[in-house]
């Protein structure tokens, strides 16, 4: 048989928010916390840069990309006479594309 449970822990696993809170101040002036907290920063700071850098290198890209899609014909046919439409999933958006190809291996049934 395990060991009892005693009231204090039991308290901890349902509230732990509580807990924290009650405790919050004897751990945010530790060496430990400070160290997790610039590191948190730190990770935090180079996260925002590599969005930044995403983002900056997709905007130049895009109207590169509509300039070479927008000749291109909407629906097409394929080769088993089926037409389809003709957007590049690099450009759409991925949740659209993605239910689209939902939608089409869905068809195939």
């Amino acid at each position: 048989m395990g060991k009892p449970v005693s009231r204090e822990n039991s308290f901890l696993k349902i509230y732990p928010l509580t807990t924290l809170r009650q405790n919050i101040s004897r751990v945010l002036h530790t060496p430990e916390f400070e160290h997790v907290n610039s590191k948190f920063e730190e990770m935090k700071g180079l996260l925002d840069n590599l969005g930044d850098s995403l983002y900056d290198t997709w905007k130049e890209q895009v109207p590169k990309d509509i300039a070479a899609n927008i000749k291109k014909p909407l629906l097409v046919r394929k080769e088993d006479r089926l037409i389809d439409t003709n957007f590049d999933s690099t450009v759409g958006n991925p949740t659209f594309c993605s239910i689209r190809e939902s939608v089409i291996n869905a068809n195939d049934f």
